[in-house]
Parts: C-alpha cells; sequence; structure tokens
C-alpha cells in the first residue's frame, strides 16, 4: 500500500509543524478536513485560546479483547484529575502505569489529566528507606529504622 506525507499548512499558508501520512485509497475529503481540523487547533494554542494537554500515552499491553476494553471503559467514565509529578535528580523518564492490561505512559513536570484508579495507584506505590537512629541511654548501637517514602510524589493542579 503506498503512503504519501504531507506537510500540513494552516489557513495563513505558514507550515505547522505536523504531517498527515495518505494511504492509498484514503478519500482527499477526509484528509482535507484533518489538515483543516490540526491548523484550526494549532491556532487555538498558538493565540493561547487554548492549552495543549502534556501527552500521556496509553497502551493496551494485552491484546484487544473485550477484558481490556471494558477497563478502558470503566477509566474513562472514572473522574480525572490534573496532576504534576516532578523530575528528581534520579528519575526523569515517564512513568508507567498499567490497570488490569491498559497501560499509562505519565511524563513528568507537565500537568497532565489522569483518571481516579490511576491516582490510587500512584499513593500506593511506596517503597521503605532506612536510616539508623541511635539507641536510647544506656544502650549501645545504632538501630536502624524503616519509613514509607511515597515512590512518585506528585502534586494536585486541579480536577
Amino acid at each position: 500500500m503506498a503512503e504519501t506525507k504531507n506537510k500540513i499548512i494552516d489557513d495563513s499558508g505558514k507550515q505547522t509543524g505536523l504531517t498527515v501520512t495518505e494511504q492509498e485509497g484514503t478519500p482527499s475529503d477526509e484528509v482535507t478536513e484533518l489538515r483543516h481540523r490540526v491548523a484550526v487547533l494549532e491556532r487555538a494554542v498558538a493565540t493561547g485560546a487554548m492549552q495543549p494537554a502534556a501527552p500521556v500515552s496509553v497502551t493496551d499491553t494485552m491484546g484487544a479483547d473485550g477484558f481490556i476494553n471494558d477497563t478502558r471503559d470503566a477509566l474513562k467514565k472514572q473522574k480525572h484529575y490534573k496532576i504534576s509529578i516532578p523530575s528528581t535528580e534520579t528519575q526523569k523518564d515517564p512513568i508507567h502505569v498499567a490497570i488490569n492490561g491498559y497501560a499509562y505512559n505519565i511524563p513528568r513536570d507537565s500537568e497532565v489529566s489522569l483518571p481516579e484508579s490511576v491516582i490510587e495507584v500512584l499513593k500506593n506505590a511506596k517503597y521503605t528507606t532506612y536510616s539508623l537512629k541511635k539507641r536510647g541511654e544506656g544502650e549501645e548501637g545504632n538501630e536502624l529504622v524503616g519509613q514509607d517514602v511515597q515512590r512518585f510524589p506528585f502534586q494536585s493542579v486541579g480536577n
């Protein structure tokens, strides 16, 4: 099947930076409509009328069966919250969260809207750090004390 890549030009004749890949047999009216929609959205972002959402990639990791579709539909129906997960000195990669085979790759340092179940997974992701604590008067040595720490601390930025 032949493919043609076309750069998208907005109504003013300016190149938008996006491309549309046409496959042989794609009706030209659909491609024209897609180009127009992209140009309208980019113009809204450029003028500040609209803020682009951070891209959250979603992956069906177990195949396109009914189970995954049910999970996807249930997650879409849940209340969504906007959060931001900051990078740290050692952790800059996106965060991978999967619920019943439906996976999210959540970018750091961006506002993202996520379903309540994904937020719960992030809240419950913890690890234990250990430190030495001096024992009390008259006791020798130190004591190893564990403390649970949130694995992906995040900040709520609205609903």
